[in-house]
């Protein structure tokens, strides 16, 4: 499951393990322990919703092989909020916009948009991670300050790849979402995530 699992290269997934300082005990199938003969174990936020279980499940199998201890309890929406609000966990999995709006991505990953509701952050945002880079923060407000369309575009395109090298965040999957409009209306835009009524504005009959 593993190398089936986004591709993963389990020689590879071992060697960064044993660099981190974290193997098997000789002989043994178990999960993988430090010299302080602590276990590495990971526990997942999520929904309990099927899409989540089944995804879930597919991250059991694949860490279990590589010696990683995974335990994940489908919550209700509220408790799992809570969980969430407070950073209690060490894998988060749930639904996501991500849309073209940079700052959809700042208040998600800049260090001053991890809440105060997580222990030792004092910002304000939706960082419930606390992923926290200085590098990727000196871009966000370089953005901010540049005023040049393709020089901004430029930056947020390393903060893209700053995170991508960092899995910040994995999308594992996309919903398919359709949309279907007479050929007779013109001046229908669709807008990522938002869809076509940002342009209702614009829309009109064809002319005959």
């Amino acid at each position: 499951p593993f190398e089936a699992f986004n591709g993963g290269d389990l020689e590879r997934a071992t060697q960064l393990l044993a660099e981190a300082g974290y193997t098997r005990p000789e002989g043994e199938d178990v999960i993988v322990r430090n010299a302080a003969g602590e276990d590495l174990e990971l526990v997942m936020a999520l929904l309990n919703d099927s899409d989540s279980i089944n995804a879930a499940l597919e991250f059991q199998a694949a860490l279990r092989e590589i010696g990683i201890g995974f335990s994940a309890v489908p919550e209700g929406n509220t408790i799992n909020n809570e969980r969430v609000n407070t950073g209690d966990f060490d894998l988060l999995l749930q639904f996501r916009l991500f849309n073209s709006d940079p700052l959809a991505t700042e208040v998600s990953f800049a260090s001053y948009s991890c809440p105060s509701t997580v222990p030792s952050c004092t910002g304000d945002g939706v960082n419930v991670g606390a992923f926290a880079d200085p590098a990727v923060d000196e871009l966000f407000a370089l953005a901010e300050a540049t005023t040049d369309p393709d020089e901004r575009l430029g930056v947020y395109a390393q903060i893209d790849q700053q995170l991508a090298d960092q899995l910040a965040a994995v999308p594992l999957f996309v919903d398919p979402a359709f949309t279907a409009y007479d050929d007779d209306i013109v001046g229908v835009v669709m807008a990522p995530n938002i869809g076509p009524l940002v342009s209702l504005g614009d829309w009109a009959l064809l002319a005959t």
